[in-house]
Order: structure tokens, then sequence, then C-alpha cells
């Protein structure tokens, strides 16, 4: 798996989190300025110029600021325009306002990805599909089914009870139990944050599993297709240091040696 790096340039935009009663006690440091310039900058600081702000910069115009794109670069060059209107001094590289970093924006999946369950391969992008925060490994191993994959606590739940899965691929249901069940203890149809592939795999890691793989459960999701790519497409990438991906239940099932 190969993950995609971009250097950004980023305006600093910590000042737009605060709220509009906090904005007249606000202190601003203006370059060469007074304490007649300060009053007056400080003056001009309200709710209004607040919302104008904020306002532009989760516009349509800009898209959501995704990182990597160009609306999120024209919302930096905006907030930095506005630092250099108000007379801030430029604390940023090369003496601007802005700061050069790197973050990951995407991943790209290598073309030797393989899953076999019982000596039968499952076919890539039909079967299968790696999830994008899996790390890279070869694994040959059993598999344990661990329910739903869920350790929670506050709701007396444990799938990983009574069972050994470390040095072990899991197997998972995805979702939550009861979940169309309006009066869940759950969290009633809403999903807690224990349904979240990534939870999932973090607590199969924590488990001492070497791998998970996601399945549809066929009881509660007769109306969900069983099919991989679109649930794992917007999941974000990084590396939970376990091998994680989705399977089709149907091609997990008939993988299973006759009579098991």
């Amino acid at each position: 798996m190969k993950t995609k790096h971009y250097t950004l340039a980023i305006a600093l935009i910590a000042f737009l989190a605060l709220p509009a009663f906090q904005l007249n006690s606000l202190i601003v440091p203006v370059a060469g300025a007074g304490q007649n310039g300060v009053a007056a900058e400080i003056s001009q600081l309200s709710a209004g110029r607040y919302m104008r702000d904020l306002t532009y910069l989760a516009s349509d115009e800009l898209k959501g600021r995704a990182s990597g794109s160009p609306e999120l670069e024209k919302a930096a060059d905006y907030i930095a325009s506005q630092f250099r209107t108000a007379g801030l001094q430029p604390a940023g590289d090369n003496k601007t306002y802005f700061q050069t970093f790197e973050i990951t924006t995407g991943t790209e999946f290598g073309k030797g990805n393989r899953l076999e369950i019982n000596q039968a391969a499952l076919e890539d992008k039909k079967d299968f599909v790696p999830i994008a925060f899996s790390n890279s490994d070869s694994i040959d191993a059993a598999l344990v089914f661990a329910g739903y994959g869920i350790t929670a606590p506050e709701l007396q739940w444990d799938d990983y009870q009574g069972i050994d899965v470390k040095g072990n691929v899991v197997v998972v249901f995805r979702h939550e139990p009861q979940e169309l069940d309006p009066n869940s203890k759950w969290n009633g149809k809403n999903f807690t944050t224990h349904a979240t592939f990534v939870n999932k795999a973090i607590n199969a890691r924590q488990h001492g599993a070497k791998g998970i793989i996601f399945i549809t459960d066929p009881l509660n999701h007769k109306s969900e297709p069983d099919e991989v790519g679109p649930a794992t497409k917007a999941v974000e990438g990084g590396n939970a240091g376990i091998a994680s991906v989705h399977a089709r239940h149907r091609a997990c099932r008939d993988s299973r040696p006759h009579g098991h």
C-alpha cells in the first residue's frame, strides 16, 4: 500500500474558533502601530466581522476546503490577506503568513493484494478490497470469528471475551448489534463510535490479532448489498497497525470447506 503525501501552505485560522462574545477582548499584535492603532484595530472586531469571514470560509465556493484541494489554498490566501490588512506581523516560513508541512491525503493500493481462505482465492475488488488504513503485511493464520468486533464496557459488551485471537485473523460483522431497534441500548438506530471500521481494527490489534476481515451481517443487513468498495471508499488513510480488508460475506462463506 502506497500513501500519497502533499505539501500544503496554510495560514493560521485559530482565531476563527473564538466565539463572538470574546472578540472585543482579543489582543492583536499590530506591526508599527501605537496604542491608538491597536485600539482602532480592536474596535473593528465584531460579531459581524467574525461572521463575514466565517461565512466565506464555509461557503459552497470553497467546497469544504479538503486537504490538498485548490479551495484550501484559496482559503489560506484569503486568511493571509486578512492578516495583512490587519497589519499582523508575518511569523511563518520565510517571513510569510504560511507554514509548510506534509499531510497524507490519499492511498494507492498495490497490484499484489491477495486473500485466500482455505486455499480458495478471492477476487480483488469483487470479493474483497483492502481498507485505506491497513498496514502492508503477509499473513498465514487461522480465522477466528469475533462477532461485531466490539469491546464496550459501558454497554456490558465484549465480543472478545472467552476467545484468543493472538496471532490470528479475526472475522467481524460490520455495524452494531440491534441497529434496527429504536430502543436499542447502543444508540437506537444511530451508530456509536464502536461501529467504525478503524475502531474495530484498533480493537482487534489491541487483542493481538494480525489481521481483520469485515463482512456484512446477513441477518441485520438484508437491505444492504453484499458488495465491497463503496462502504470503505471514504475511510481515511493512515496505518492502524493491522492488515484490514472488507470482504463479501458470500465469498467468505463459499470458501469454507463443505460440512463446516
